[in-house]
């Protein structure tokens, strides 16, 4: 797929590649499964650029607006399982 990721402006490089780690790893859930431990890697770093829950979720609808990836699910299907492979979205 071609389509931008979403991202702030005011991310220092390293933030933004902690962003990009993580949409990566939704992706990977969808494409050919992936890891809870990396998965939940991911999020945690995620996390520390993005800390209020709400930005967050504003994020995650956006990458699942231009991906058809739904990162909610995702994580959703972590806490039930240790290897994460999400059906295809399109």
């Amino acid at each position: 797929m071609n389509y931008n990721y979403p991202l702030e402006s005011h991310w220092t490089i390293e933030e933004t590649l902690k962003v990009v780690s993580f949409y990566n790893a939704i992706e990977k859930a969808y494409e050919q499964g992936i890891d809870k431990s990396e998965l939940m890697e991911a999020y945690r770093q995620f996390s520390e650029v993005v800390m209020m829950k709400s930005e967050q979720q504003k994020l995650q609808k956006a990458f699942q607006e231009v991906s058809g990836y739904d990162a909610y699910a995702v994580l959703q299907s972590a806490k039930t399982r240790d290897f994460i492979k999400m059906k295809d979205a399109s």
